[in-house]
């Protein structure tokens, strides 16, 4: 279930850092700050703790 959550994660956050490269192209803003990527890692982080409390509950039922 945790490697089921992790992928669906990076998955997620490939997805966000690819749109973010493209609004960066696009409108230069500093989203590859240090404290950008703080963010990135946080997201990653609570979307995979979010995603295997919910693949963990869908299975007991």
């Amino acid at each position: 279930m945790f490697k089921k959550s992790f992928n669906q994660g990076l998955i997620v956050l490939g997805l966000i850092f690819i749109l973010a490269m493209i609004i960066n192209f696009i409108i230069p803003l500093n989203m590859f700050t240090l404290r950008s990527q703080v963010f990135y890692i946080v997201f990653f982080v609570v979307y995979v703790a979010g995603m295997y409390i919910k693949n963990r509950n869908s299975g007991r039922k």
